[in-house]
């Protein structure tokens, strides 16, 4: 059985290393059905990941009050010795990343603020800040986008316009 076990992974193995290689992936992509079962490894990106993004946002209060930026999801928690296997809030931030560079993209390419507020990252991005916890004072909500490196200073990318927060008592409240 053990032998069985040996094989199949080595199997495995050498078809994920076979499939890196320009020439034999493409002719492995032809068994699309069996090649679903192997994994692909991407160690390298070709273009990595050069910025940090950030997700900020403020509440005003109907007297025209402005909080002080707040971050949306901060990554401060201390992760466990198993989260390289299991770490179920690597999808919900990769998700909200995802949608930042999104916007974040489409704010650059469109000059008209009505696509940009009607883009379904926008939508999805004011969503999520609109159901953070938010004081009984807070009427509207702004959000903000920045970006940072190693080597430079942070970057204000988007800044959103003011929403106001409406039917309070059918977000859970």
């Amino acid at each position: 059985m053990c032998v069985l076990i040996a094989i199949f992974l080595f199997c495995l193995l050498s078809l994920s290393l076979l499939r890196e290689i320009p020439s034999t992936g493409k002719l492995l992509e032809r068994f699309s059905v069996l090649m679903s079962f192997v994994p692909t490894w991407s160690f390298f990106a070709p273009t990595p990941g050069m910025h940090d993004y950030h997700l900020l946002y403020r509440g005003i209060s109907e007297e025209g009050a402005v909080q002080e930026w707040q971050q949306a999801h901060s990554i401060k928690e201390k992760r466990g010795l198993c989260s390289f296997v299991w770490h179920p809030n690597k999808k919900f931030l990769k998700a909200l990343m995802d949608l930042v560079q999104e916007l974040t993209r489409f704010s650059i390419a469109v000059n008209d603020k009505k696509q940009i507020y009607l883009s379904i990252p926008y939508l999805h991005i004011l969503n999520y800040v609109t159901f953070l916890n938010h004081d009984e004072s807070v009427k509207k909500v702004q959000f903000m986008i920045l970006s940072s490196s190693r080597m430079y200073d942070y970057n204000v990318e988007f800044v959103s316009s003011t929403h106001l927060l409406t039917n309070r008592a059918s977000r859970g409240r």
